[in-house]
């Protein structure tokens, strides 16, 4: 279930020849409070190549090549990553478990049965553990998705959408309507409703009786924004257009209008409809400032006022959802400012509570009090735990991850912004004391037994295999913000204002570096040939047992630097700036053609010719030895280290605890 947000300044004019665009709900609420009569705003462009009737007969295989995720990844040689969510690029969501997409639509049989549907065509299914991809590509934008508790699951979209998931699999259902479909609900798997329209228009409500699905005339000329039922006779239904709002009763053969009833409520749009019973039914709507809730006993409409429920900066409500009279949730947020936004009902008054999501939030649902998960727009999936909002699935539990090391896929360690180091030792993640509170920038170690951790203040952190980690005693006040080694008792960590330490055991000495710029990666191809980057181009090499000062060619800030173990060199930077230097050429660097001008933060490779970059805004580059070419990340969130896992694995970790993973370079 989806609604809109107060966004007005994507708004649209109709498309092809003059008929107006096919719009879903989500486009379309609450948008007469804004402006009398736009012809649509802004939504996904919508496929409209496919023949009218194509999806009758159409092969969700024949649709996967159009997309970017697949179900797993298999690179052959041993390497293979089942039950996450990769891209075609081969990157997998290994934390969190659920790619960033807009979602539209939430629906589960139980705690680890659990559907959601995507504006880009997708259903990702969630076991309560692990994210996979259920439908890889639908026919179009998918808004809502419902199921009988039996394995059949029905999802709806635009241009008449139906996809229906059985034993065999998805296949496309024939709708009879080219309207968008953003509402399903059904009483059971052969009495299944859908509904939308086209705004001012007519609506759309088709019902399906288990042989196929027909139309059912509502009787007005509205958009329908949400439908529910408390039985195979009993469906209510919202509606709206520019000229009115409605609330309507379905028993299976006539209908009953009851908007004068709620006209007290004073809604100027109703967005969504949901119940516990037919006696016990709650409709939300929305006015300039405030949603509207009106409950219905069975014989009377009762209007609920809520001061929590009012809104500022362009917020709104879209969905309602509980698990009973006494624990309702309404979501929604301001999409413009990517804010989501949750209020609860405890039986006696309406509470904001706090979510911190990275959208705002389109549709909630449950399996029972104190197991909620609400999802929205740029990856939006939070959970609900009966305490308190957090994202959903996030193995690696921090807000974002600095750096990381690993020895092999069970020996992995985390160094993250909020002070923590995480490790993996093949079947979970734990939380280690890290003997400090200064932010940590890197992580690096010889083995288990010899493990060090770098950060601001000149921290330096040590665990040797036994205890906790320990703070070793400083040598510098200079912020380090990175390190890196070739073997124990050979640790190099470098810093602001040209800071180089090095630290062998649990002794630390300070060196000079040549540079007071401040240096922010460090690699070498031994403890005799290392290089260390920084702003404003700034370049040092450490050979013949000192550091000296070069000259880079640049004056972007370096970020990252690889040395190949022939001695090659490549560093990156801001602006999508990457440099070369290989041996022979009298130390001279040269710019190489990135391709793009997206700030780069990392750079790995396997040997002078395959290499990765990475960068802001989940961007990711391979070399082949001729060219850099883009890969399919399957995020936007800001990517800082790229770092082997062993075993010919490699990974990418970044903002809001983001870790992706593949086979090879």
């Amino acid at each position: 279930m989806v609604a809109a947000c107060h966004d007005t300044s994507s708004v649209k004019k109709p498309v092809g020849d003059g008929a107006a665009a096919d719009l879903s709900r989500r486009d379309m609420a609450a948008r007469d409070l804004l402006v009398d009569a736009p012809a649509a705003l802004d939504r996904p462009v919508i496929d409209k190549s496919r023949p009218d009737g194509a999806n009758a007969d159409l092969a969700v295989a024949d649709l996967a090549s159009a997309h970017d995720l697949v179900a797993s990844h298999d690179a052959g040689g041993g390497c293979s990553i089942k039950k996450q969510v990769c891209s075609k690029s081969g990157w997998c969501w290994w934390s969190p478990v659920f790619p960033d997409r807009d979602y539209t639509g939430i629906w589960g049989s139980s705690a680890t049965d659990i559907y959601l549907t995507t504006l880009e065509k997708e259903v990702i299914h969630h076991d309560g553990k692990h994210a996979v991809l259920s439908l890889s590509v639908a026919p179009g934008a998918l808004s809502d998705i419902w199921g009988d508790g039996k394995g059949k699951v029905f999802a709806v979209g635009s241009s008449g959408t139906v996809m229906r998931r059985s034993l065999g699999g998805w296949k496309p259902m024939v709708s009879g309507t080219q309207d968008a479909l953003d509402s399903v609900w059904g009483s059971s798997a052969s009495n299944v409703f859908a509904a939308g329209g086209t705004w001012n228009k007519g609506s759309a409500l088709v019902q399906f009786k288990g042989t196929g699905w027909k139309s059912v005339p509502s009787g007005y000329n509205a958009y329908i924004h949400g439908i529910w039922g408390s039985g195979p006779g009993s469906l209510w239904v919202i509606m709206g257009s520019q000229y009115g709002t409605w609330i309507k009763h379905y028993d299976g053969k006539a209908w009953a209008d009851h908007s004068a009833a709620a006209a007290k409520a004073k809604a100027a749009h109703w967005v969504d409809v949901w119940g516990h019973g037919q006696s016990d039914v709650y409709f939300l709507g929305v006015s300039l400032s405030r949603a509207v809730v009106l409950h219905y006993d069975g014989a009377k409409f009762t209007h609920m006022p809520a001061a929590s429920l009012k809104w500022h900066g362009g917020r709104t409500f879209h969905r309602l959802w509980g698990s009973g009279p006494k624990d309702i949730f309404a979501v929604g947020g301001a999409c413009a400012t990517s804010e989501g936004h949750v209020v609860h009902y405890d039986g006696s008054k309406w509470k904001a509570m706090s979510v911190k999501s990275r959208g705002c939030l389109r549709d909630i649902w449950g399996s029972g009090k104190g197991d909620v998960y609400a999802v929205g727009e740029k990856g939006a999936v939070m959970h609900f735990d009966g305490k308190g909002w957090s994202e959903a699935s996030r193995p690696v539990p921090t807000s974002e991850i600095r750096d990381l090391w690993a020895s092999s896929l069970s020996d992995i360690h985390v160094a993250s912004k909020a002070s923590e180091i995480l490790r993996y030792d093949g079947s979970a993640w734990t939380s280690m004391s890290s003997g400090t509170t200064k932010v940590l920038s890197g992580i690096w170690a010889s083995g288990a037994g010899d493990v060090y951790a770098v950060g601001a203040s000149g921290t330096v952190v040590r665990h040797d295999g036994k205890s906790w980690f320990k703070k070793l005693t400083s040598v510098t006040t200079n912020d380090l913000h990175a390190v890196w080694g070739s073997s124990a008792g050979k640790m190099v960590a470098v810093g602001s204002l040209g800071q180089v330490i090095r630290c062998a055991g649990t002794v630390c000495t300070a060196e000079i570096s040549g540079t007071t710029s401040r240096l922010n990666a460090v690699h070498g191809s031994g403890a005799s040939e290392m290089y260390a980057v920084g702003d404003s181009g700034a370049v040092i090499r450490y050979s013949g047992g000192a550091w000296k000062s070069g000259t880079s060619g640049t004056t972007k800030d370096l970020t990252s630097v690889w040395v190949s173990a022939k001695g090659e060199v490549f560093a990156a930077g801001k602006a999508g700036t990457i440099l070369r230097r290989t041996p022979g050429s009298a130390g001279a660097w040269s710019a190489m053609a990135s391709g793009t001008t997206v700030d780069l933060s990392a750079v790995w490779g396997a040997s002078g010719t395959s290499l990765l970059a990475a960068g802001k805004g989940g961007l990711l580059l391979r070399y082949d030895g001729k060219s850099w070419a883009p890969q399919q990340s399957g995020t936007k969130r800001d990517l800082t280290r790229l770092r082997p896992l062993g075993t010919g694995r490699m990974a990418a970790v970044g903002a809001e605890g983001t870790l992706l993973h593949r086979c090879g370079i």
